[in-house]
């Protein structure tokens, strides 16, 4: 006896959405348009209609598209081969013929874990990667199990990002020090972080000992000039 299991991929063509005002509608209409081959079920164009006549046209390229002839077909790769493939890699957005902006990621390797390290934004298209004139953030470290532990904005300032519970949740981000600054075994702010990690995964029951580190990282001298935010 033999049976045959049908599959069918239900995409989202169209949408059209009408917004309702006391002198008119507005209507919008977006179609989407996906892989020929296969590589994702994302959508690989989005285009806009809006009201007045303008078609904006949104473009992705995901680390499927990617892993050919690409500056970085190898970090494509090793995300494909883990699964990592929702995020696009390259946004370019076109109002009718003309490109205006395009969003670019780029990929290191961190302690093992393909992870992005920087984002890359111009008007127009076709960013140069590697450089530093179109980057608009840059993500410097990670830990074992993934987190981010900094990332350094345009302007230069780097922001530090402590995890505690057991690296499961951020406790605490420091704008204006470096996380190695913070953690360096030698000054008294590496202990106050110490203590706050292994308390919030130890004993997160005890909250007034815990707010009472956080009070200390606040005033301690490192972090005197700094944005402390604790969570």
């Amino acid at each position: 006896l033999t049976f045959f299991l049908s599959t069918y991929w239900i995409q989202n063509k169209k949408t059209i959405s009408t917004e309702y005002f006391p002198n008119g509608n507005v209507v919008t209409t977006t179609e989407n348009n996906y892989s020929p081959s296969y590589k994702h079920l994302y959508p690989t164009n989005t285009t806009t209609k809006n009201s007045k006549g303008e078609t904006i046209t949104t473009e992705y390229q995901y680390p499927p598209d990617l892993t050919g002839n690409y500056i970085q077909n190898a970090e494509m790769i090793k995300l494909v081969n883990t699964n990592r493939i929702s995020e696009p890699v390259i946004i370019n957005q076109k109002v009718g013929d003309v490109y205006t902006s395009e969003v670019r990621n780029q990929y290191n390797e961190f302690n093992g874990i393909i992870q992005k390290s920087a984002v890359y934004q111009k008007r127009g298209k076709d960013i140069g990667l590697g450089g530093t004139f179109d980057r608009v953030i840059k993500y410097d470290s990670y830990d074992t199990k993934g987190n981010l532990t900094q990332y350094t904005l345009e302007n230069g300032i780097p922001v530090a990002i402590i995890w505690g519970y057991n690296g499961q949740y951020p406790i605490a981000k420091i704008e204006g020090i470096s996380y190695t600054d913070l953690t360096k075994s030698t000054n008294y702010t590496s202990n106050i972080i110490n203590a706050l990690v292994d308390q919030t995964t130890n004993s997160p029951q005890n909250t007034a000992h815990i707010k009472d580190l956080f009070n200390q990282l606040r005033v301690n001298e490192l972090c005197k000039d700094a944005l402390v935010t604790t969570y």
